[in-house]
């Protein structure tokens, strides 16, 4: 179940989100469906995964992630609502670094075991993409940031900390992170 010194795994997974229900705190405002005020949501994820085992225990993992997002509004707003003017932000989203180790030998450990692991993400994806759209208002389309929804990276620096494990049950695998 583990991998050995030298490999290398690659993992390549795709997520995809559409969203046009508005909430404030805990109350949706279906009036927004009735006025034909609401805002499409699209996100589009590529994450590229390379790990290395250095060793049965330690491994290192590199994730990049490619971004397609959009937010669009009707424009202008009212009255009545115009049609939609996306915003896109696309391109390459925040790396993350990341080290994994098993706590326990895995050489006696065949059926079950636990790894913890830490990291730090990179603010390598755009946090102030812009794009050309009219304003909400309406009007001409003009160069602006897109909406915090739609970038592609938050502009930080983050730590990661994880805990993952598996138990074998008769001839299945059960994985939890």
């Amino acid at each position: 179940p583990y991998q050995q010194p030298g490999e290398w795994q690659v993992n390549l997974s795709y997520r995809n989100l559409t969203s046009d229900d508005h909430y404030r705190l805990d109350n949706e405002e279906v009036q927004r469906h009735t006025l034909g005020t609401y805002v499409i949501n699209k996100q589009n994820a590529v994450d590229l995964n390379i790990g290395y085992a250095v060793n049965e225990r330690f491994s290192v993992a590199v994730g990049v992630p490619f971004v397609a997002a959009s937010w669009a509004v009707p424009t202008p707003i009212a009255p009545p609502p115009g049609p939609r003017a996306p915003q896109n932000g696309r391109g390459l989203g925040d790396i993350s670094v990341m080290g994994r180790y098993w706590l326990l030998d895995t050489k006696t450990h065949l059926n079950w075991n636990l790894a913890v692991g830490g990291g730090v993400k990179m603010p390598t994806g755009k946090a102030d993409a812009t794009d050309t759209f009219p304003p909400i208002t309406g009007g001409t389309p003009r160069e602006a940031a897109v909406d915090q929804s739609a970038q592609r990276g938050d502009g930080g620096w983050g730590l990661r900390v994880e805990a993952q494990g598996f138990r074998r049950i008769k001839r299945a695998f059960v994985f939890g992170s």
